[in-house]
């Protein structure tokens, strides 16, 4: 009987079967860790690739704005230079527009005065502080207290003179011829125009930042700077017509003289005073005396105030005469003031005084 051993058989192929698998796992995981070297080496690759091309797009974009900074700085000095042009301008147009409202001021002063006198009351002095012409020292007779009271209520009611009137003193004097008393009185009022040309407000600026958000927006007012510039160099060239250059100084004064005649006044005294330099403008003051009448004081300071230059009236001191004739009741002074608009603040443009009229 043949016996065959088919337990050793057995045993063989197991031996075989376990020697193979650790061969086999350890060929996975290499194939495994070379797969994930390979994988993050692309991906560290393509890292530095992504960086490389971010950092290139940085460069140009760095680069790009410089140039807009650079370009809109220049653009904001422009501006600057435009703001400080206009605000230049604008201090000019302001200055005539304030001494082109003075100019009306002493006319409406006496016609607001002969309207408020009541009757039985007459002045016999008129005269403005030297310091501040808006204020008036009134003298003047009444036969009552009644009528001084309803002359100081007619002022205040005009508008043109502020409220409240100050009576300085009051007096009674006798008088031989008629037999009576009089009251003599002293008044101080404070003369105001009404509804005088308010100087322009233009609409402040936004400061400007150096950035380049903010310069964008400045870049973009830049065309209405002009505009406004150009706006305002236009309307001071037209102003500039209304002011006496220093070589119109003596015909505009013989002008005056005409208008003086023409008003039946007399121009007993002419004492030109010193020139005076502002900051913008120069000033000629120039002392008149006048002899006429109190209307046609009036009808002079209208027209003077009717100039297309730009002469005001300051100082108007008006004295009643004691030996009155028709033609002849007062006496006055004052002070016309002719004015230049300097090219350069600061600066008197050459030239000569205005000279002396007869």
């Amino acid at each position: 009987m043949i016996r065959i051993n088919l337990l050793a058989v057995d045993r063989s192929k197991t031996k075989k079967k376990s020697g193979a698998a650790p061969l086999l796992a350890g060929n996975r995981l290499a194939i495994g860790c070379g797969l994930i070297l390979v994988l993050a080496a692309g991906l560290i690759g393509f890292r530095f690739w992504t960086l490389g091309r971010q950092s290139a797009a940085l460069d140009v974009s760095i680069a790009a704005a410089q140039l807009e900074t650079e370009r809109l700085h220049s653009l904001i000095l422009q501006v600057q230079q435009f703001e400080q042009r206009k605000a230049q301008l604008q201090q000019r147009v302001v200055l005539i527009e304030q001494l082109r409202s003075g100019q009306t001021g002493p006319v409406h002063m006496l016609d607001q005065i002969s309207r408020a006198l009541p009757p039985m009351l007459w002045l016999t002095e008129l005269k403005q502080d030297p310091k501040s012409d808006n204020d008036v020292l009134i003298d003047g007779r009444s036969t009552t207290l009644t009528g001084l009271s309803d002359f100081v209520a007619n002022l205040e009611a005009s508008g043109y003179f502020k409220r409240s009137i100050e009576i300085v003193t009051t007096t009674t004097e006798t008088v031989p011829a008629p037999a009576g008393e009089l009251i003599r009185f002293q008044i101080k009022a404070q003369f105001q125009q009404l509804g005088p040309p308010k100087p322009l407000r233009q609409t402040q600026l936004v400061a400007l930042k150096r950035d380049i958000a903010t310069g964008q927006a400045t870049a973009r007012k830049l065309p209405e700077f002009r505009g406004q510039v150009a706006e305002l160099e236009g309307r001071l060239d037209n102003l500039k017509a209304i002011l006496p250059a220093e070589k119109d100084a003596a015909d505009l004064l013989r002008r005056m003289q005409t208008v003086a005649i023409q008003s039946h006044l007399t121009i007993k005294g002419f004492r030109p005073a010193p020139t005076v330099t502002k900051q913008l403008h120069a000033e000629w003051p120039i002392n008149l005396d006048l002899d006429g009448t109190y209307h046609n004081l009036a009808i002079f300071l209208d027209r003077v105030g009717r100039f297309t230059r730009i002469v005001n009236i300051s100082g108007v001191d008006v004295k009643g005469k004691d030996k009155p004739d028709p033609n002849s009741t007062i006496t006055a002074s004052c002070v016309a003031t002719t004015f230049v608009l300097l090219e350069k603040p600061g600066v008197v443009k050459p030239g000569t005084p205005p000279a002396k009229g007869n």
